[in-house]
């Protein structure tokens, strides 16, 4: 008696396919999740970066600007709870020495107070400023809605924070000691 060999039916085929293609929606969502995630961090780490080195900047240069006042601040310096998109630009001697986009992978929120104010915006010294970004052209939306300015020690004339979240994880930059990070970057 031969023993007769029994093939793999359409139906087994079909379970393990779906199985394959669960297993790979799964996998690639995670993947995508934890490339925007990451590229989030960067984007908050690069600021942070960029306050650090604005400081270390003014502090070589022993700059201030010669248009900024401590001690009156205006209500157009104010940005409290500001949400979206900016565009970040640190400025030495009327020039964008660096910028880069905050919040194209997640959510941005300013908490701002100021204790300066401005006869011009871009007279030479060390700055960074922080504009608002339209989400759909990333097109500026006005004036910068915080201007930090550096005085000669290389310490920001500024108080405040930037509070990030992406995928419900906060991240803070305090302005007041030159961009130092924190909550999970993970």
């Amino acid at each position: 008696m031969a023993r007769r060999e029994r093939g793999v039916t359409l139906l087994e085929i079909m379970v393990v396919i779906a199985i394959m293609a669960i297993l790979l929606a799964m996998g690639t969502a995670q993947y995508r999740r934890m490339q925007a995630n990451n590229t989030f961090n960067n984007e908050v780490e690069r600021l942070g970066t960029e306050l650090r080195n604005a400081g270390t900047l003014a502090q070589a240069a022993g700059m201030l600007q010669s248009g900024v006042n401590p001690g009156n601040a205006r209500p157009e310096d104010l940005s409290k709870n500001r949400s979206g998109l900016f565009l970040w630009q640190t400025w030495r001697n009327g020039s964008v020495v660096a910028q880069g986009e905050l919040g194209s992978q997640g959510t941005v929120r300013v908490d701002y107070n100021t204790n300066f104010t401005y006869s011009r915006p871009l007279n030479p010294g060390v700055h960074l400023t922080l504009t608002p970004l339209d989400p759909d052209t990333h097109r500026p939306l006005g004036n910068p809605a915080v201007q930090v300015v550096f005085t000669p020690s290389g310490t920001p004339l500024s108080s405040g924070r930037i509070v990030c979240s992406f995928l419900g994880r906060p991240m803070t930059i305090k302005l007041s000691s030159l961009g130092a990070i924190e909550g999970p970057v993970q």
